[in-house]
């Protein structure tokens, strides 16, 4: 669930900042537990389409670093 919580934030933080939070998560856990095989999949998606909430998990899931 990385990434869901941070996406409340966005109209304050951006886009941005949420896929980097998800993308500091993974390389937190590497450094951790370098023989740890993760998987990282897109946000689960919440409320309904066209809501902001809905919209913004659309766009951190299709951000590019």
């Amino acid at each position: 669930m990385i990434g869901n919580n941070k996406v409340f934030f966005t109209p304050e933080t951006g886009i941005d900042a949420a896929a980097q939070g998800v993308e500091m998560c993974d390389k937190n856990v590497r450094h951790q537990f370098p023989d740890t095989q993760i998987i990282v999949t897109d946000i689960l998606p919440a409320h309904t389409p066209g809501s902001r909430f809905y919209e913004d998990i659309t766009k951190v899931n299709v951000h590019q670093p």
